[in-house]
């Protein structure tokens, strides 16, 4: 693995460039590393079974439902809208 010194004045670098994954880790220490990782590409190896279907599908739903209060002037916080949704949906 190569050193790699960021310029003076740059504390941390993390995100993406392309395919290249910069991460900042900080030791114990007190002192910083960065890190730079290839980013590949994932493959699902099995098929979405019928389980993860139907939760991605009731997912969606809700998001859209609390998408939709919040579109309609629903001030409360997200988490209590979420839970209400929830309900709704469970029942």
């Amino acid at each position: 693995m190569a050193k790699c010194e960021l310029p003076k004045g740059i504390l941390s670098l993390s995100g993406t460039l392309g395919n290249i994954v910069f991460k900042t880790y900080r030791r114990p220490d007190g002192t910083t590393v960065t890190r730079a990782y290839r980013k590949t590409a994932y493959e699902r190896k099995t098929p979405i079974t019928d389980k993860e279907c139907a939760a991605r599908s009731r997912f969606s739903r809700m998001a859209q439902e609390v998408a939709r209060r919040i579109r309609q002037g629903d001030q409360r916080p997200k988490s209590l809208i979420w839970a209400e949704v929830k309900k709704t949906i469970d029942s």
